[in-house]
């Protein structure tokens, strides 16, 4: 019988640079306004967690997200996937609204995307990330590693 390790990983200090929320003709994900869920002075956040502190926020944020793919995420899928060993990221907006929105999988099976897409759009709605006062659009990055052992 074949066991599977799933590791997520939740990188929410990744960069120091501010990323956008802009879509070209084709689709893709350009950046310019979202910011960086490392840098957002306050973090969006799921209804459940007291927004008490912003450093709170942020870890209450990220171990959500991570409990959220580790409880949603279907072995089985990547099996079918026929991709013994991987990793893949996935990058997506919290916007203004709250809601999860220009969700990116970066990796090159097709079957593999189109699945994660769909438990990513599943996330529920945060309250919205604040910068100076003002609501803002942020961008939250996902890595995922799985290995298929005998």
């Amino acid at each position: 019988m074949k066991k599977s390790y799933f590791l997520v990983l939740i990188i929410s200090f990744l960069s120091n640079t501010v990323f956008g929320q802009n879509v070209d003709e084709n689709g893709v994900y350009n950046s310019s306004d979202a910011i960086s869920f490392a840098i957002v002075e306050v973090p969006p956040a799921p209804p459940n967690c007291n927004q008490s502190s912003n450093a709170y926020l942020k870890v209450c944020t990220s171990k959500f997200i991570q409990e959220y793919f580790q409880r949603n995420l279907d072995r089985q899928v990547f099996r079918k996937a026929d991709t013994p060993d991987f990793r893949i990221k996935i990058e997506f907006v919290i916007s203004k609204e709250g809601e999860v929105e220009n969700i990116q999988i970066h990796h090159e099976n097709q079957f593999l995307k189109k699945y994660l897409n769909k438990v990513t759009k599943a996330l529920p709605r945060f309250i919205p990330g604040k910068q100076g006062g003002n609501m803002v659009d942020v961008l939250y990055i996902v890595p995922i590693a799985y290995k298929a052992s005998k």
